[in-house]
Parts: C-alpha cells; structure tokens; sequence
C-alpha cells in the first residue's frame, strides 16, 4: 500500500515515515520545506535502510497537488500533517494560514476523489484550542 504523508519532512511527518516504513508501506513525502528540514529524508534513510519519494510541493496549489497523484500512481492513502499551527503568527497573518491549511485541505480531498484514494487521515494539533486552563481538552 502507498501512503502520501504531507509535511513528511517536519517532525510528526518524518516519524510517521519511518513507523510506516517498518511496517512495509510505500512512502511518498510532500512538504513545501516551509517549515521541514530538507535533510529529513536522508535521515530517514539512515534509520530505516529505505529511500522514499520525496516532493517539494505546494499543497495550496492545486495543479501542483494533482500532479503528485499523476506521477505516484496508485497511492491508497494520505496521511495530512501540512499545516501551520502558531497561535501568534495566525492571529497576525490568518490569510496566511487559512489559504495554507484550508485550501491545501480542500485541493488534496479533490484528488483524493479524482484519483480514488480511500484512506484519509487528517492531523490536528491542540494549539488550535489556544492557551487552556485544564486538561484534556
């Protein structure tokens, strides 16, 4: 089975690859290395032995993101870790981030139709919530 991971090349994404791996999936990681490391996927290879398929890619484009699905062909899931996630950074430039996590969002369950992709895992964080008193949330 091949699994699309975006934000492969930032800290959740680069461990989920590697578990995945283990596992025996296939691995395609996209990241637009706004935030990862581009150095991610040679890491990666020295845990793991394995070389993966790695994309610099605009999620929040469109034609970009289908032609991830022309060239990997037959990718049966996507795990969605691509996503800006600071508070403070979102309150000062939300356009930035609800064109970054809500049309890359969008443009990827598009694909996911278009191309028949059945699993979709999307990832979130707490940091959405903003500063809590009590836990859990």
């Amino acid at each position: 089975m091949k699994v699309l991971v975006t934000g492969g090349c930032g800290y959740i994404g680069s461990h989920t690859i590697v578990d995945l791996l283990h596992k025996g999936f296939d691995v395609v990681s996209v990241d637009n290395f706004s935030r990862g490391k581009q150095y991610i996927p040679d890491h990666i290879f020295q845990i793991t032995g394995k070389r993966i398929s790695n994309i610099k890619a605009d999620l929040a484009n469109l034609s970009e993101t289908r032609d991830i699905f022309k060239e990997e062909k037959n990718i049966s899931g996507i795990i969605h870790f691509a996503a800006f996630k600071m508070v403070g950074e979102s309150v000062a430039n939300p356009l930035m981030y609800y064109h970054n996590n809500l049309t890359s969002l969008i443009n990827l369950l598009e694909c996911r139709h278009e191309f028949n992709c059945p699993y979709f895992i999307f990832s979130s964080s707490s940091s959405v919530y903003g500063n809590i008193d009590t836990l859990p949330v």
